[in-house]
């Protein structure tokens, strides 16, 4: 799993649950969870400025919702269906806000 990948965590009875992007870099694989932040519609989560972001895969607008963190274990991830390394930018400057205050 490469960082910025985008992937489906996948829930209770192996079910397709909510698309995903991993945070976490790669070198961390001492562990065996995996950080990510969950992917929303816009209707169900409104944009917050550098907080949540607005990303597009395949033709369509989602929220990564970066102030709603999660461990997941890297086993309950589904294979990648996108990557949103072109983001890496906004991703940063997301996390600096949250963690670091500026």
């Amino acid at each position: 799993m490469k960082q910025f990948d985008v992937c489906h965590a996948v829930g209770a009875a192996r079910k397709v649950g909510r698309l995903v992007v991993v945070l976490q870099h790669p070198y961390v694989d001492q562990i065996s969870t995996i950080i990510v932040a969950p992917l929303f519609s816009p209707k169900d989560l409104p944009l917050v400025s550098l907080v949540r972001i607005s990303v597009r895969i395949d033709r369509k607008i989602h929220v990564a919702a970066v102030d709603r963190l999660a461990a997941l274990s890297a086993k309950d991830l589904g294979a990648p269906i996108a990557n949103l390394e072109k983001h890496r930018e906004k991703f940063s400057r997301a996390w600096d806000l949250l963690f670091f205050g500026f």
